[in-house]
């Protein structure tokens, strides 16, 4: 009994350890022209990790993974707000989010565009990443936030407290589905 109590006390520690260093060496900014390759680089890389998971075809794999070209993202970025989160030390783009009008909107809405590097989940990016886009809404006017989000990411929206609305499906050319997960948040 007295190991697990220890242990469970170094985990406690451990955690809040990370959630300092976390806080400390993290920074979130707006998106400039000059980040977009490094953006590139973290949605490749963090899209990669999940495609090679799934076992994605080669083909469709380039296919998925070259839509997020620097000339493709520079126009997808066009009319959206987007964010970064920065380590301090090094100023390495480890994480990238937008917020973008839905159909029929005239705020700000809908989050989008949303990585953050494998090796900094779990510790707090993904949620500083939020964090900004949810007072830019707010500021906004945006009464109800948004995401058509995958499978994979569905805990961490619940997390921040988006509720799941409806799952869809759409058959690739290979015959494989691929679902999204509609959730969405009342502020």
């Amino acid at each position: 009994k007295e190991m697990r109590l220890v242990g469970l006390s170094n985990l406690k520690f451990l955690l809040l350890l990370i959630i300092i260093m976390t806080i400390q060496k993290i920074n979130a900014r707006p998106l400039i022209e000059s980040d977009l390759e490094e953006v590139v680089k973290v949605i490749t890389e963090t899209l990669s990790v999940r495609l090679k998971k799934d076992h994605v075809p080669k083909t469709e794999f380039d296919e998925i993974v070259n839509r997020y070209s620097s000339e493709n993202l520079k126009s997808q970025i066009m009319g959206k707000y987007f964010v970064v989160a920065e380590e301090k030390q090094g100023r390495r783009l480890i994480g990238v989010a937008g917020l973008k009008k839905d159909e029929g909107s005239s705020v700000l809405n809908r989050l989008t565009t949303f990585y953050v590097l494998p090796d900094y989940q779990g510790q707090g990016v993904g949620k500083q990443l939020y964090d900004y886009l949810y007072e830019i809404a707010t500021k906004a006017g945006c009464r109800k936030l948004v995401v058509d989000s995958s499978p994979e990411a569905e805990l961490f929206y619940e997390k921040l407290g988006f509720v799941k609305k409806r799952v869809t499906s759409k058959k690739l050319d290979n015959n494989r589905k691929y679902y999204n997960v509609w959730m969405e948040q009342e502020i």
